[in-house]
């Protein structure tokens, strides 16, 4: 039977843990009590630096206690760059040591990085329990000194007293690890931006339509800069792939970033963006699927506009949360309970879509089985995306798929809000051929 715990502390209860990101998370607790399960659920193995890991790579086995004081010097090394670029770190290991944790927050301080205490408070039986079925069992006299320490680090924390400086501490209690809360991360602080909103679908070079899609939302002619502001202060929002396939790639980004240095515009890349970014950054890619034409139409415009568009697309934010948390927007795909995540799977699914399935003739199909993840309402959060054409706006749950296939002689539309409604303008002609879009021009035009 568990003894009542003398000391405790107020467990988080929510499903969902939010943190900033660029923090230094650090668990805190004894072996056994499930810091390693959490880590590994809810971060990227980059993100990581476990304490068993690093004695096993100083001295050959994650088991050798004397190799510790190695390891723990490792991992300061480590975190010191990790923090300085502001990088998302988790310290997976006990951390019972005051002189410790004082280190870690040294380095988080001088980075100014936030520093958040993971505290895994759970009663010594079942850490015990825990214990012996795990690869390094410690002792009971060992198990309980730790516990000991854990309840120190608690009775520190709790109340008014004057703790140890961290930026945040959190109590995780003894349930299953399963149900231990899961990482979302905060978007950083939100641009001075209400709406109303127009979501404009994926351009791929079609400057023209763009520029009728518009004309026709109510948008001034270009300013001396390129930029188009609307009289009453409606904000663009596209949702990626501005180039490639299309006759006017370089215009697009001139159009694009102007308004977006104005205030006028927001931007997410979407594939075609991140396969133009990584070339502009170095990298060895394959320049088909347009990208060729696109670095020649870049080329043409000079080295310091390649400079900037690389910039502008290393800047852009992988989804938008606005209207108060009432319209999320991203290119591909993102199911409801990814947002706010900063892992690698989360960034695939929102810059390439979810795998889908080769169907009938060869035709790509992809899976849109994480629509269903957002519930439908009125006051639920509406998801706008792109990326595959449709030749209708696609509802599925509370999302819709804005990609009218432009480029391929579909159509350029743009999801008006708060209005809930679309203003569609046709391609002036096919540009490039898409055996997946066999229909012409835009819906009820």
């Amino acid at each position: 039977m568990t003894r009542p715990d003398p000391i405790a502390p107020p467990l988080y209860e929510d499903r969902v843990l939010r943190i900033e990101p660029g923090s230094v998370l650090v668990t805190v607790g004894s072996s056994g009590s499930g810091k390693t399960d959490w880590a590994e659920r809810n971060f990227r193995p980059e993100q990581v630096l476990g304490m068993d890991r690093l004695r096993r790579l100083v001295s050959g086995t994650d088991t050798d206690d004397g190799a510790t004081a190695e390891a723990f010097d490792v991992l300061l090394r480590i975190l010191e760059p990790r923090a300085r670029r502001g990088l998302t770190t988790v310290l997976d290991g006990t951390f019972l040591e005051p002189e410790a944790r004082a280190r870690i927050l040294e380095i988080c301080r001088r980075h100014g990085r936030p520093a958040v205490a993971v505290c895994f408070h759970i009663p010594a039986e079942l850490a015990q329990y825990r214990n012996r079925a795990g690869s390094k069992p410690l002792g009971g006299k060992q198990l309980r000194a730790q516990v000991g320490r854990v309840r120190e680090f608690t009775a520190a924390h709790v109340g008014a007293g004057p703790g140890e400086g961290w930026s945040r501490v959190v109590f995780f209690g003894d349930v299953d690890t399963d149900l231990l809360p899961v990482i979302r991360f905060t978007l950083p602080p939100p641009l001075p931006y209400a709406g109303p909103f127009d979501v404009i679908g994926d351009v791929h070079g079609c400057l023209a339509e763009l520029d009728l899609l518009l004309d026709r939302l109510g948008y001034r002619a270009p300013n001396d800069t390129g930029a188009r502001i609307h009289p009453h202060g409606r904000i663009a929002v596209l949702v990626g792939d501005f180039a490639d396939r299309g006759p006017e790639s370089a215009g697009v980004f001139r159009r694009v970033m102007a308004m977006h240095a104005r205030g006028s515009a927001l931007a997410v890349p979407g594939n075609h963006c991140i396969k133009l970014l990584h070339y502009l950054r170095g990298n060895h890619v394959d320049v088909r699927s347009g990208l060729g034409d696109t670095l020649r139409d870049l080329d043409r415009a000079g080295q310091p506009f390649r400079e900037r568009v690389r910039d502008f697309l290393g800047s852009l934010p992988r989804h938008l949360i606005l209207a108060g948390g009432r319209l999320v927007v991203f290119h591909a795909a993102l199911p409801r309970d990814r947002v706010g995540r900063d892992d690698q799977a989360t960034e695939a699914q929102i810059i390439y879509g979810v795998a889908g399935h080769t169907g009938r003739g060869g035709v790509h199909q992809p899976q849109t089985g994480w629509t269903s993840t957002w519930t439908p309402g009125v006051d639920e959060p509406v998801a706008v995306y792109g990326h595959e054409p449709v030749p209708e706006p696609l509802r599925a749950g509370n999302t819709i798929n804005i990609d009218g296939g432009c480029v391929y002689g579909g159509y350029l539309a743009a999801f008006r809000w708060p209005e809930r409604d679309f203003v569609y303008v046709s391609a002036l002609r096919t540009y490039s051929e898409n055996p997946r879009v066999d229909w012409r021009g835009a819906p009820h035009v």
